[in-house]
């Protein structure tokens, strides 16, 4: 959809039942690395402000959901900026869903000689990403949180024990993704 006009989404909005705006990367940064010739607020961002803006201008049509994609782990991004972003999108433009994408080289790319995604990496996005959207976690700092209605009373050795610090690279601990790091 980069390149459109405004009226242009809202017709393809009318029409179809998804309309993607692959970000590829969560960062502007991290996007001219994949993909030099794209622009991330100025184009990509922009396209999914104005399906929200769609929306809420028309809140009795039945209009498309928007969805974006992300290549995880080919430019050095990390779990924390890619969740942060999909959290953005859900609750600020109204993303239906983040798809992730793990790298995986290709050759006679400027690609070719990286190392693959972890599949592992790739499942605990989406994991993290249902949390974000389905159940209203948050992300912050380096970890994923609970919403607090979901929150349980709990002694202060239990409290203790569940206490972790998150990888540079990982909102999750290293061994198992949820058990550590939840208030």
């Amino acid at each position: 959809m980069p390149g459109v006009e405004f009226e242009q989404l809202y017709r393809a909005m009318q029409l179809a039942d998804r309309v993607s705006v692959n970000l590829e990367g969560p960062t502007q940064e991290r996007l001219c690395a994949l993909a030099p010739k794209k622009d991330f607020m100025g184009e990509l961002l922009k396209m999914l402000e104005w399906a929200e803006t769609i929306r809420q201008e028309n809140p009795y049509q039945k209009l498309a959901r928007t969805v974006t994609q992300f290549v995880g782990g080919a430019v050095g991004d990390t779990d924390r900026e890619l969740l942060s972003i999909s959290n953005r999108l859900y609750r600020q433009m109204g993303l239906t869903r983040a798809y992730y994408s793990g790298f995986s080289p290709v050759e006679q790319t400027p690609f070719e000689n990286l190392a693959p995604t972890d599949p592992l990496r790739e499942h605990r996005l989406y994991q993290a990403s249902f949390l974000l959207r389905d159940y209203g976690w948050y992300v912050y700092s380096s970890f994923l949180y609970r919403p607090i209605s979901l929150r349980t009373k709990r002694t202060d050795a239990s409290a203790s024990a569940t206490t972790a610090t998150a990888s540079t690279n990982s909102i999750f601990p290293s061994d198992r993704p949820f058990s550590r790091g939840v208030p």
